[in-house]
């Protein structure tokens, strides 16, 4: 087969994959009868957001239609507060609605798109999570795309990150998470530590979110030990990264 329409074709697939915003499930208890908390993050402006009555307006409409397309009582959502960055929403699913807005994003990328028409959506947590700042996961701001097309990041030479090498992991996706409140707080606190990656199941993804990386048993040395490697490729290998396929789409992440 043509190398380059190879190409073509893995590009397209990664920007298929990365045109949606992801969604976190975090600890969940009994959505049908405890409230679900929510957050969505939206790229928008802030200060249109607020607008000149502090957002009310804003709020209702969007209340509006989100209980719409998610098919649940307007008073079924309630938005607790919105912070800057760019929006993000912070809300709660009240019971029994929580397993419908559950289900509802466990169906399909449509639903998600479909959701997206009311303001784009960069990412969706649902649930509590440990390792938040301010009860906000996800930092959608420092989120990147590396490719070599236009509008993602990618650099040629090796970086140097506190004495070890760092490559461009060219076709990945990065969602960052929210560990600091300031990016001069993030470089004091991390700026001597070296890029790694660990690869592992989806499923325990959300373990990792509200504890932090645990050590096991391991395959070398004795003890709990947490196995990292500088190498995104090397770590992506089935044998530690499982790929997920959706049952109903057929699209492996």
């Amino acid at each position: 087969m043509d190398e380059q329409k190879l190409d073509r074709d893995r590009q397209q697939t990664n920007r298929n994959r990365h045109a949606l915003a992801p969604v976190i499930f975090g600890s969940i208890d009994d959505a049908s009868t405890q409230p679900l908390p929510i957050t969505i993050t939206l790229d928008e402006d802030f200060e249109n957001w607020k607008g000149s009555d502090s957002g009310t307006t804003k709020k209702a409409g969007y209340i509006e239609q989100i209980c719409k397309q998610l098919n649940i009582p307007r008073n079924a959502f309630i938005i607790e507060r919105v912070e800057s960055g760019s929006v993000v929403v912070f809300g709660i699913i009240c019971p029994p609605y929580g397993k419908l807005v559950m289900n509802y994003f466990s169906v399909d990328d449509a639903e998600l798109e479909n959701l997206s028409r009311h303001g784009k959506i960069t990412a969706i947590t649902l649930g509590r999570f440990g390792l938040n700042v301010k009860d906000q996961v996800l930092f959608p701001q420092w989120n990147r795309v590396y490719s070599h097309e236009p509008g993602g990041t990618y650099w040629t030479t090796c970086l140097d990150r506190a004495g070890k090498p760092y490559y461009s992991p060219v076709g990945w996706t990065r969602f960052a998470i929210k560990v600091t409140h300031t990016q001069e707080e993030f470089d004091q606190r991390y700026g001597d530590y070296h890029v790694a990656y660990h690869g592992t199941k989806s499923a325990v993804a959300p373990d990792i979110l509200n504890n932090g990386l645990r050590g096991s048993e391991g395959c070398y040395r004795e003890g709990l030990n947490i196995y990292l490697s500088p190498s995104i490729e090397y770590s992506a290998h089935p044998r530690y990264a499982k790929p997920w396929q959706h049952e109903k789409t057929g699209k492996y992440y």
